[in-house]
């Protein structure tokens, strides 16, 4: 396993932190009426694919 500057690398699951992160903006957005929640989704889908990454080759 290849290990960078700061430890092993790790890869990020972007399918379920983009389909999470759509899915929380769309439903608040939803709930609140407030279209701004669609692009504070965006920012939970980075959140979600770093939370959810697991370790690389």
């Amino acid at each position: 396993m290849t290990e960078g500057k700061r430890g092993p690398r790790r890869r990020f699951n972007w399918g379920l932190g983009i389909g999470l992160g759509v899915a929380v903006g769309v439903g608040i957005w939803v709930a609140t009426d407030d279209p701004m929640w669609l692009g504070i989704g965006a920012v939970f889908a980075v959140m979600f694919a770093v939370a959810f990454s697991t370790r690389g080759d």
